[in-house]
């Protein structure tokens, strides 16, 4: 379920995911500093991007079709110019790997431990 147009309220950790199935990206945390609606300012953000884009182009030509692949950072950075969020500490943790919970090994000193 998409979060964009719920309240992000001040002093909650967020991340944002770009991307889908091998292309997806986590970018790094940031807190809110203030409550906000992601999707209304990322109208505004779109709005004043694509105004200055037609300004630069003087047309609404066919770059128009891929500009959204491309706001993800400019729009981050859109967030932080105007006090949403900054970046916070915070540490990610992989634990779907096959390796992390290395049952083998695991397994072996747990029965160890039980015959003992």
């Amino acid at each position: 379920m998409s979060n964009d147009s719920k309240i992000l309220k001040k002093d909650t950790i967020i991340d944002f995911e770009t991307g889908e199935y091998s292309d997806r990206c986590v970018s790094e945390a940031f807190i809110v500093l203030k409550d906000f609606i992601c999707i209304d300012e990322a109208k505004k953000f779109w709005k004043e991007y694509a105004e200055n884009l037609y300004k630069e182009t003087n047309s609404v030509g066919y770059e128009w079709d891929y500009i959204s692949d491309e706001l993800d950072q400019p729009f981050i950075t859109y967030l932080i110019k105007n006090g949403f969020i900054e970046p916070c500490d915070s540490s990610r943790i992989y634990i779907g790997g096959y390796e992390f919970f290395d049952a083998d090994d695991w397994f072996d000193d747990f029965k160890k431990e039980k015959t003992l």
